[in-house]
């Protein structure tokens, strides 16, 4: 080793001095080839020198860490030498001890931001306060301002301002710091508050998506064109648009063909309604129209689709005759009233209903069935109605006489209101109605017989027959019921033990006329004059022969409307 060469070109004297020590060092065998270079602290003597090959690199130790040598120029390569074993994989070193905290950092800055709001006829002053960081209470607000907003009142000529006022402390203690606001800008007023811009809401150049509806106050809401259009008005002509009256509550929207109009008592849709479902507590209309029919009440209170009727169900309110009022009876098997005043059942103003099944009628020529004595009332018939049939020579009796003023009288389907039947001529037939209701006609013609002879005298005695036939009344009337015949003729006696016969008698006797009963209300759907001499009239029909009877009316009096569903039989 003595002879190591130190190339001249090497002239910094530390590197030299270096190098002449690496070389004693070597002479004294403390130098170490290892595969990469040690850590700066790994543990060695003074002197100690390693060799890394990984980097070629010379380390030696100066008692306190190890230093690289520097590196001198690269020489020329040599040849290739043989490929070393791997060495052996090293302990892992120990973790170095933690650094010491560092120091405090300064206090961070204090950030608030408050609005305030004032009521003023003009703008006013811009408002100032003081913040106290611990609470975040403000005091010494500027006179009038407050962090409350004052309610807008849209009659008052006083207007709503407010403004921001950003508090800001950087330096501890924070304590409390004064902002003074932001110019006061008027809060209800769209310039500067709110803006539309290109369809979009802003709000202090931001856009917002929605307004709080319960924050505005206005008289009305309007819209639309051709026109204005007035809420609570149907419209009319090219207008069209949208109108709510705030203050009455009332709203039209659509046009003159298709649009919803609430006046503030009736709501009003033209146009087609199309729901999957539709729940009302009451649905008032004068038809609903389904699949191209209309379904319908009629005037008798019947539901119809179209010209049917689906429904016999009453759908009239008022007053209904029922088995629990005075004057109910049952006569052959028809439930039934007769001779009955309106004011008994009704005041005025209020409807009267003959329910469907039931017959009102009378028992004398002079009284009607029914008396419509109440003012503005309505008589609603789905039953049957009818005066007194009259007697031979007499007029029949009315049905319905009006006393009261303004009353409407409604006739249903399949109902009738009748006149009695006149009575046919002298000994002629019945008129219609003339009896108990649910009674026939029965044959209007009578048999009658006499004795002639002694049954106790010579020749005996025997009975005679005659038959006395009188005029028919007309359908459901009575026959004949007054006067009698002579009837003659002869028969043969039996005798007796003095004179035994038979023995042939002639002679004559009288016989009665025995007149049928008046008929009822069976069929309304026939009406007929009284057959033969005397024959009684049908109902409201006159009977027939010399001094017969005038039929019955079926109304008397003044009344206000009279719809007729039904059959009618009289005058009216």
């Amino acid at each position: 080793m003595s002879n190591v060469f130190i190339p001249a070109g090497i002239r910094d004297k530390a590197t030299r001095d270096t190098l002449i020590a690496i070389v004693k060092q070597l002479s004294n065998g403390n130098v170490t080839i290892a595969a990469t270079p040690p850590n700066s602290y790994d543990p060695g003597a003074v002197g100690d020198i390693i060799y890394a090959s990984s980097n070629s690199s010379i380390w030696i130790f100066d008692g306190d860490q190890w230093t690289q040598g520097p590196i001198g120029p690269t020489g020329p390569a040599g040849a290739d030498g043989a490929t070393g074993a791997d060495g052996a994989t090293g302990p892992a070193g120990t973790d170095g001890a933690d650094g010491s905290d560092g120091a405090d950092g300064s206090d961070a800055i204090r950030y608030a931001s408050r609005r305030l709001y004032i009521a003023s006829t003009s703008t006013p002053v811009t408002p100032s306060a003081t913040i106290t960081w611990s609470t975040g209470a403000l005091s010494n607000i500027t006179s009038g301002w407050s962090l409350t907003a004052p309610t807008k009142i849209a009659t008052s000529t006083t207007d709503v301002y407010f403004s921001d006022l950003l508090f800001v402390d950087a330096t501890a203690p924070f304590i409390t710091t004064v902002a003074t606001g932001t110019t006061p800008i008027e809060g209800t007023s769209f310039s500067g508050l709110v803006t539309f811009n290109s369809g979009d809401f802003s709000l202090d150049g931001s856009t917002i998506t929605s307004i709080d509806g319960g924050n505005i106050t206005a008289g009305s809401l309007s819209g639309g064109s051709g026109g204005a259009i007035t809420a609570g008005t149907p419209p009319t002509g090219s207008q069209e648009g949208f109108s709510l009256n705030l203050t009455n509550g009332k709203m039209t929207l659509g046009d003159a063909t298709n649009y919803v109009n609430w006046n503030g008592t009736d709501l009003a849709v033209k146009g087609s309604i199309s729901a999957d479902s539709i729940t009302s507590g009451t649905i008032s209309t004068d038809r609903l129209e389904l699949d191209s029919l209309m379904l319908s009440i009629n005037s008798n209170g019947q539901l119809t689709l179209g010209d049917a009727v689906i429904s016999q169900l009453n759908f009239f309110t008022g007053t209904e005759l029922t088995s629990s009022d005075t004057g109910y009876a049952v006569l052959n098997n028809y439930p039934s009233f007769n001779n009955i005043v309106a004011s008994d059942y009704i005041s005025a103003g209020e409807t009267l209903i003959v329910p469907s099944g039931f017959w009102v009628w009378s028992n004398s020529t002079s009284s009607p069935a029914i008396t419509m004595d109440v003012n503005n009332g309505t008589l609603v018939n789905l039953g049957r109605i009818s005066g007194r049939g009259g007697n031979p020579g007499s007029a029949g009796g009315t049905a319905i006489s009006v006393t009261g003023s303004n009353v409407t009288i409604i006739n249903g389907l399949r109902s009738l209101i009748a006149g009695g039947g006149g009575g046919g001529g002298t000994n002629g037939g019945g008129g219609a109605g003339q009896s108990t209701i649910g009674l026939a006609s029965v044959t209007p013609s009578s048999t009658g017989s006499a004795t002639i002879g002694q049954c106790g005298g010579t020749f005996g005695c025997c009975t005679i027959f005659g038959t006395r036939n009188v005029g028919l009344g007309g359908p459901q009337g009575g026959g004949g019921h007054a006067g009698s015949t002579t009837i003659s003729g002869s028969c043969n006696a039996t005798g007796n033990a003095n004179n035994p016969g038979p023995n042939q008698l002639n002679g004559s006797a009288t016989v009665a006329g025995a007149g049928a009963n008046g008929g009822s209300v069976l069929n309304s759907g026939s009406n007929f004059f009284g057959q033969g001499s005397g024959g009684g009239g049908g109902w409201g029909n006159t009977g027939l022969g010399a001094g017969a009877g005038a039929g019955g009316a079926a109304i008397t009096g003044t009344y206000v409307s009279y719809t007729d569903d039904g059959t009618t039989y009289g005058a009216i």
